[in-house]
């Protein structure tokens, strides 16, 4: 009589511990967006067809480990990610949450390429200011055709970033039904981009505010000390009766085409950089697991968002 008491209790433990095994793996298929638990949304990405990569082949083995990285960079997985033609994507997620699926979105289609740049200032850059204002083109060129310069787009809502001497070169123009702020940003010779990222870290600065850091590995951070030390000059106020020497030149921080920060130089930069002004910590995260991924080799847009059935 004990035994068969003891059994029917190891019995009920074992159906107890299946039964839990089960629960597990159907939440986690429900946080993954795998499996048919509960309905999901799938989108579906490819190339841009506006961009330069329309039409080329693309090297898959590359962009899906991308792609993981950003939507999946740890457990519990957020989305299945999957190629279903040369070119395309999918990527389910559990439940139709609208701010979790523009986030995916904004993930993915997120190219990740960085620079940074010097910011023209017609006190530093009159030629180029003089040349860029004889233009309505997105570029500047030299009478040989030399590359000098080229229009960048600020960040929606983001004008503050470039800071209170309003003297840097810029431009209002008109583009896809509304007006957007443009600077120019001047070429040179130290490239400094986000090949030579080693880290991007979500963070908070002095003011409490959030923040995107960046950490160069050695040869970035020897670009960007002779970007920075090449285009310091003293501050804007030497005192009473002093010469008031040219103000700061500004570091302009551009990601996917578009001016996110625009730090005044004031001493040399070297191996840390950072995103600020107007980042939600959401952002400030996203961009982070972006750039610690890498950049996408192609740009993706979505072309097709629906519902998954039970």
């Amino acid at each position: 009589m004990k035994s068969d008491v003891v059994g029917l209790l190891l019995l009920l433990l074992i159906l107890g511990a299946a039964f839990a095994a089960v629960a597990g793996v159907q939440v986690w298929l429900h946080q993954s967006g795998i499996g048919s638990v509960e309905p999901g949304m799938v989108l579906v990405f490819q190339v841009d067809p506006e961009s330069e990569a329309a039409g080329r082949p693309v090297d898959m083995a590359q962009l899906l480990p991308i792609l993981e990285k950003r939507i999946n960079p740890g457990w519990p997985r957020r989305g299945r990610v999957q190629v279903v033609d040369p070119g395309r994507v999918e990527v389910g997620i559990a439940g139709d949450d609208a701010a979790a699926t523009q986030r995916i979105q904004s993930l993915v289609e997120t190219q990740g390429t960085l620079e940074l740049r010097i910011l023209a200032h017609p006190q530093h850059h009159g030629d180029l200011a003089r040349r860029a204002g004889a233009s309505n083109g997105p570029q500047v060129r030299n009478d040989a055709n030399q590359l000098l310069a080229w229009w960048v787009p600020v960040i929606k809502g983001r004008q503050g970033i470039l800071g209170a001497d309003g003297e840097l070169v810029k431009r209002s123009v008109r583009r896809d039904n509304e007006q957007v702020l443009e600077v120019l940003v001047v070429n040179d010779t130290f490239q400094v981009n986000g090949s030579y990222l080693v880290e991007a870290a979500a963070s908070v600065n002095e003011m409490e505010q959030p923040c995107l850091n960046l950490t160069f590995n050695e040869t970035g951070s020897s670009l960007l000390a002779g970007l920075t030390g090449a285009n310091l000059v003293g501050p804007p106020f030497a005192g009473p009766n002093v010469a008031v020497p040219p103000p700061y030149r500004r570091l302009g921080i551009i990601l996917d085409g578009r001016l996110h920060s625009a730090p005044a130089i004031q001493n040399v930069i070297s191996r840390q950089a950072a995103i600020t002004g107007g980042l939600s910590p959401g952002e400030a995260q996203d961009l982070a697991r972006v750039l610690h991924a890498g950049a996408l080799p192609v740009p993706l847009k979505r072309v097709e968002l629906f519902r998954t059935a039970r």
